[in-house]
């Protein structure tokens, strides 16, 4: 009988930690924003990264009524007072591309890729477009 009450009493305790449990400090969870329809990050693209301040050289971009940052590469989105890295929205211009970025195709078209996200060369800047 004792065993009984004690497996009743261990229960019991362990519903009410698990009802009451908070998360532990630190970083708060958080679901990325979405980016405009029709983004996709290729593998690797850092989703969920957090920037706590924006770097110098980064780029504002307006794109679906929405302003971006784009920096490194990264799109990210306003969340706060924190910036946290996006799909790259598809049709989104950019000023420039980093240096890093390599020509695709053939050399009639002005297609770039950067990271594993395509871009065609426009008169304003880069455009994100879906890979060729």
């Amino acid at each position: 009988m004792r065993t009984r009450q004690s497996w009743g009493t261990l229960v019991g305790i362990i519903a009410i930690a698990v009802a009451t449990a908070q998360p532990p400090p630190g970083p708060r969870p958080h679901v990325p924003p979405p980016g405009v329809p029709g983004a996709a990050a290729p593998p690797g693209y850092p989703i969920g990264q957090r920037l706590y301040r924006l770097p110098s050289g980064h780029e504002q971009v307006r794109h679906g009524g929405r302003t971006y940052v784009f920096y490194d590469g990264h799109f990210y989105a306003s969340d706060g007072d924190e910036y946290v890295a996006i799909a790259p929205p598809m049709g989104a211009v950019v000023p420039r591309l980093p240096s890093e970025a390599e020509r695709v195709g053939n050399l009639s078209q002005r297609v770039y890729r950067f990271r594993g996200v395509h871009y065609r060369q426009l008169s304003r800047g880069f455009q994100v477009i879906a890979a060729p």
